[in-house]
Formats: C-alpha cells, sequence, structure tokens
C-alpha cells in the first residue's frame, strides 16, 4: 500500500520539504527540516537563544495598538502602521474598536465586584 508524500514548511527556514524530512526543533516544540535541526544541533543553545529573542521583539519604532471586535468580542493587536479598515480576523465584521488604556482599567475595576452579590 502506498501513501502520500505530504510536505510542508519548514518552521525555522521557511522552504518546503517532506514530513518524512522534518524533526522537531531541539529548542521548541515546532516542526523544522532536517538542515535546520543540524544546523541547531551545530549551533548550539546559544544561537537558538539568540534566534529566539531575536524573532520574540519586535521591530523598533513600530508599536502595537489593542482592538476589541464590536460584535464578537474578540480581542487582537495590530502594526500601528498597518491600515486593516477595521475588520475583525474573527468574525470579519467591520466593527473592531480601539481599546483604550482608560478602557482596559475600567474593565479591571468593574471584574472585581463581579460574583461578590
Amino acid at each position: 500500500m502506498g501513501y502520500l508524500a505530504a510536505s510542508m514548511k519548514c518552521n525555522a527556514c521557511g522552504n518546503k520539504s517532506l514530513m518524512s524530512d522534518m524533526r522537531y526543533s531541539r529548542f521548541s516544540d515546532s516542526l523544522v527540516c532536517v538542515h535546520c535541526y543540524e544546523a541547531q544541533k551545530k549551533a548550539g543553545v546559544k544561537g537558538a537563544l539568540k534566534a529566539a529573542q531575536r524573532k520574540a521583539a519586535p521591530p523598533e519604532g513600530d508599536s502595537f495598538v489593542k482592538y476589541k471586535c464590536g460584535a464578537c468580542g474578540y480581542r487582537f493587536s495590530r502594526k500601528q502602521s498597518v491600515d486593516f479598515g477595521r475588520v475583525c480576523p474573527y468574525c470579519s465584521r467591520d466593527s473592531a474598536v480601539r481599546v483604550s488604556l482608560n478602557e482596559a482599567q475600567q474593565l479591571l475595576r468593574e471584574s472585581r465586584f463581579v460574583g461578590y452579590y
């Protein structure tokens, strides 16, 4: 019985590779190709930690803005420079509004009293 040769994208380099050539990363739960796996093995812990820190840090000068959908309540963030037309990525409705710090603080204050009646 034959099998279908499936390919998927490597989470480290972005190249497509066969599933049989994929390995779990040495430092996370993501799948990487054999070439990236071997590179991680050679680089060791220091190189992988530096790469993870670079990937996790947002680019400088481009801050994120928090939004909340008025229709479904989904909360998400976008870069300030991105114009997405206020469309919610979850329900696709044009009802996303910017969440201000004051609104967040107000919600926290109100949530303290929930369930104490």
